[in-house]
Order: structure tokens, then sequence, then C-alpha cells
């Protein structure tokens, strides 16, 4: 019983992770995308000038 009751502590870390999971990684992510694809532009252009 000691094991299933949690400090309330816990249980705002747990859902402090459970935000980051779903909010800050897909937009962490999104951003990365969106860098990729910029600088995959831009060196591709650049490419494409230098020949």
């Amino acid at each position: 019983m000691v094991a299933l009751v949690r400090p309330a502590s816990d249980i705002t870390r747990n859902s402090d992770v459970i935000v980051k999971n779903k909010v800050i990684e897909p937009a962490m992510w999104i951003a990365i995308w969106i860098v990729v694809k910029t600088k995959g532009v831009l060196v591709s252009s650049r490419a494409k000038n230098a020949f």
C-alpha cells in the first residue's frame, strides 16, 4: 500500500514529464525539421550556383 501512495511532488513531476514529452519534444522535432529543410534548400541552391 505504501508503494501505491505517492507524494504530491512525485505526481507533479510525472505530469511535468508527460507535458514535456507531449509538447516540448514534438515542437523540438518540428524546429529541427524546419532547420533541416531550410538548410537543405540553402545548400541545394548554393550547389546549383556553384555548378
